[in-house]
């Protein structure tokens, strides 16, 4: 697959399209491979009357593995893409991305238990031809079930650690759109210090503006007082 684009935002629309891009070429080739996948593990779990095939089977089994590490590896160029998206399109990716990891655990459920099955009917084959003894038997069949059993125990180890992956890419996701919404709110904030500076401002002036006028008016009046008074003394006198 193509290598991995470093984790990090894509800004503006130009790395929207290239995000989407990306995802759907890998989307792409992870059905390409899932299909290639489902078709083999089909062949490896039919039994057929013709000795080949029962004896192919084991070997196309084999051929699954590097399969479903191109798969996984697809997966989480995607889960790449994911993180590296904004806003509306890392949720529409994400939620593209999230089929997609259920078919690859499908997969993945799928080969381990077509694994376990030609294991046992290798250990029991070989035990009736080896001898016809019961106990041997009994034994293999033992030994087998104490296997599967813990088998089941990693498969939900690695199922609960898949999930809490999931789970912290989610949360990551959220927390990005937590710190978009701050940043806008910080914004908004600026924008109205701003105003209020520039309030404060005029507010200040218009006092100023209003103290000089009183003081002009007393000055006035007092004039005035002064100019009455004088003409009545003359006017008296």
């Amino acid at each position: 697959p193509p290598s991995a684009p470093k984790v990090g935002t894509r800004g503006g629309a130009a790395g929207s399209r290239v995000g989407r891009i990306m995802f759907a070429q890998y989307q792409s080739e992870f059905q390409a491979v899932a299909g290639e996948i489902g078709a083999k593990l089909q062949s490896a779990n039919s039994y057929s009357d013709n000795p080949m095939h029962n004896q192919a089977r084991p070997k196309i089994l084999r051929e699954v593995e590097p399969l479903l590490k191109q798969a996984c590896d697809l997966v989480k160029q995607m889960d790449v893409e994911v993180r590296s998206a904004e806003g509306g399109q890392r949720r529409l990716l994400s939620e593209r991305a999230r089929p997609i990891r259920d078919q690859l655990k499908r997969l993945q459920s799928e080969y381990r238990e077509t694994t376990e099955r030609l294991e046992r009917e290798e250990l029991l084959g070989g035990a009736k031809v080896g001898s016809n003894d019961a106990a041997v038997r009994g034994r293999l069949a033992d030994a087998n079930e104490r296997a599967s059993r813990q088998t089941q125990v990693i498969r939900g180890a690695l199922e609960i650690a898949r999930d809490t992956e999931q789970v912290a890419i989610d949360i990551t996701s959220e927390l990005d759109r937590n710190r978009e919404t701050i940043t806008n709110i910080r914004g908004h904030i600026s924008d109205t210090s701003g105003a209020l500076g520039t309030a404060r401002t005029l507010i200040a002036s218009m006092q100023k503006r209003e103290v000089q006028q009183k003081a002009i008016l007393s000055f006035v009046a007092v004039i005035l007082f002064s100019s009455i008074v004088t003409v009545m003394y003359y006017a008296f006198k």
